[in-house]
């Protein structure tokens, strides 16, 4: 990794056998107890099984997903029997995270967005585990160990090819979303997440972010809701150019089949983490819960999620982003940042206008 990347996590050098290999004598707490990764597997071994629900679909446009997921799991750990239901949109994971509230526990590992974590907490709805001593890094650790990042975006600006030439596009920066040389000519989310991550002290800063949000509001962008219909917009040549939209959407949408669509990434790159992942409090089986997830955070666990969904570690070699934006200036989302997500939001749009879809 080059060392221009700015607040950026890197993974050890273990491979996963190395990290099993480490993390047998190291200890974790479990239901009151101190155990070590070995008696975690032997836990998991007489639970037998474990009910995930995650974000990860079962098939999308002839891509097989959840299931390969849970195939490349079992083959390692052919012990535990896999559960899997998705758990999707916002509204069914308030549904879900409703139910766990109120004491009714369906799942042994489940996930919230960011913004319902500090919700989660006032409920005390989180198992803690010492993720640390199971060989997970520390910036993928929630601070009060109540969970662990599970998938990332990479944020960039998306083209046609076919209404921008790529020696043109891949010299865009974030500046070009606010010259008023493409005003009217550009898409951009109506909740524009990858501002917040600017907005850290370590990229741009709350100043310069809301100034270059009012500049880009004033540019008159066209305002999506929907970040996958946008995309498939893009394709069809309704703009030249998306700012802001997700690597993993304009390259599932290359895999699918679209020849016109590329990706730049301006400097600074924001990456931000999509999932908390977590084993709920009352959990039927935590040690299986606890195994699936420090495997889906493994380098097989997140190469695998990124065949199937193009959300892995872009910091981990061998994922498909990560030679693209490897001598780049990268900024994460912090967890700091990640807890005041909202009203950073509600600040950026206040600075836009709050702009309506059209």
């Amino acid at each position: 990794m080059a060392d221009t990347h700015n607040s950026v996590r890197k993974w050890g050098s273990l491979t996963f056998a190395a990290l099993l290999v480490a993390a047998v004598t190291l200890a974790m707490p479990v239901r009151g107890g101190s155990l070590t990764f070995k008696e975690v597997v032997e836990g998991a071994k007489r639970e037998g099984e474990v009910k995930v629900g995650i974000s990860v679909r079962k098939k999308r446009g002839g891509i097989v997903m959840a299931p390969r997921i849970i195939e490349t799991f079992q083959k390692r750990y052919p012990f535990v029997k896999v559960d899997f239901r998705r758990i999707g949109g916002f509204r069914e994971r308030e549904r879900v995270f409703s139910e766990m509230a109120g004491g009714v526990v369906d799942f042994d590992v489940a996930t919230l967005s960011q913004t319902q974590v500090p919700a989660g907490i006032k409920a005390n709805v989180f198992h803690k585990v010492d993720w640390g001593k199971l060989g997970v890094h520390p910036d993928n650790v929630h601070p009060e160990s109540i969970g662990v990042n599970y998938r990332t975006q990479v944020y960039g600006i998306g083209y046609n090819t076919e209404l921008l030439r790529r020696e043109v596009a891949q010299k865009l920066t974030w500046e070009d979303c606010a010259d008023p040389k493409w005003k009217g000519k550009f898409a951009t989310a109506d909740r524009p997440r990858h501002l917040e991550i600017l907005y850290q002290d370590d990229a741009w800063g709350r100043k310069k972010t809301l100034d270059y949000a009012r500049r880009l509001a004033a540019n008159k962008p066209v305002i999506e809701r929907s970040r996958s219909e946008t995309v498939f917009k893009l394709t069809a040549g309704a703009y030249p150019l998306i700012c802001g939209v997700f690597w993993s959407h304009i390259r599932r949408q290359t895999v699918w089949g679209s020849k016109n669509l590329e990706i730049t990434f301006p400097e600074p790159v924001p990456v931000s983490a999509g999932d908390l992942v977590f084993v709920p409090r009352g959990a039927k089986n935590p040690n299986a819960a606890i195994l699936w997830i420090v495997w889906s955070v493994s380098d097989e666990g997140q190469k695998i999620l990124d065949e199937v969904q193009f959300t892995g570690d872009p910091l981990l070699a061998g994922v498909s982003a990560h030679n693209r934006i490897r001598e780049k200036k990268v900024v994460v989302g912090s967890w700091e940042y990640q807890s005041r997500a909202g009203d950073i939001l509600k600040e950026i749009l206040n600075a836009m206008g709050f702009p309506v879809v059209r």
